[in-house]
């Protein structure tokens, strides 16, 4: 149920063991990207999740992470581990708005297999994120999210409404 896209880099370069394909994902940037495509699809086959996800977030800083990402995300699967979904909140954590963006979209897209209501404590949700969350209304998971969200914009909007009534509205450029 992921939201596996086409992407139009094919790999090429087959591996024969985990070893052989872990050096183009640990050292992407001094090798063609389509040999770190290829790593990844080696990976995904056989369901190393976490090595990938772990590894990519430790590499966040790194000069073309985003492409990186963008690939492993369009490709892998909606996960089941416990484990692995916790490195995808590790993403959503990150101090990289990308990175938060691209795990957020992928527990939409797998929302059957998170508790996305726990988005809530992680990232700011801003209009644009509500936005793409919603296009998501047919899981109970976002329903959750979206019960949630409603009920803290009533609380602050209560106590925006009594700050104005004190400190008033004059000089407040809209």
């Amino acid at each position: 149920m992921g939201l596996k896209q086409k992407f139009e880099i094919e790999p090429t370069k087959r591996f024969k063991e985990f070893d052989e394909a872990r050096v183009y994902i640990e050292n992407w940037e001094d090798y063609q990207f389509e040999m770190t495509c290829s790593a990844i699809d080696y990976m995904l086959i056989h369901k190393e999740y976490y090595y990938l996800l772990k590894t990519i977030y430790h590499k966040r800083f790194c000069e073309g992470v985003e492409k990186v990402v963008d690939y492993l995300f369009s490709r892998m699967e909606c996960l089941s581990r416990q484990e692995d979904k916790e490195m995808i909140f590790r993403f959503l954590q990150s101090e990289r708005l990308f990175l938060q963006d691209k795990a957020l979209y992928y527990m939409l897209g797998c929302c059957k297999m998170f508790d996305l209501e726990k988005v809530f404590d992680i990232i700011a949700l801003d209009s644009n994120r509500i936005k793409i969350i919603a296009e998501f209304g047919e899981c109970i998971s976002v329903r959750k999210l979206m019960a949630r969200i409603q009920r803290e914009c009533e609380d602050s909007k209560i106590v925006i409404e009594k700050f104005f009534e004190v400190y008033g509205s004059e000089n407040v450029e809209k």
